[in-house]
């Protein structure tokens, strides 16, 4: 089953708007880059790691950061491709 359709006790589910859609989804962008750049900080400045566009941070519920490299994306005829 789905993890959207998951339910607590007494939780009840209204359709939200498109545009509310949006906003919320442009919200959790902007948080998740607040938190990259302040992991970056910690990375650069405290652990001496050099951050790259390729670099990604995990944090577990213990306090521990984990930090690797992802793959590069491969280029087409010199156009970086997604």
């Amino acid at each position: 089953m789905p993890k959207s359709t998951l339910k607590e006790p007494n939780e009840k589910m209204f359709s939200m708007k498109a545009i509310e859609t949006n906003v919320i989804a442009n919200i959790n962008q902007r948080h998740n880059a607040e938190l990259v750049d302040f992991l970056s900080f910690v990375a650069i400045e405290r652990l001496a790691y050099d951050v790259t566009v390729n670099t990604k941070f995990r944090v577990d519920g213990e306090g521990n950061l984990f930090i690797s490299e992802n793959e590069p994306e491969a280029e087409e005829d010199g156009v970086a491709v997604a």
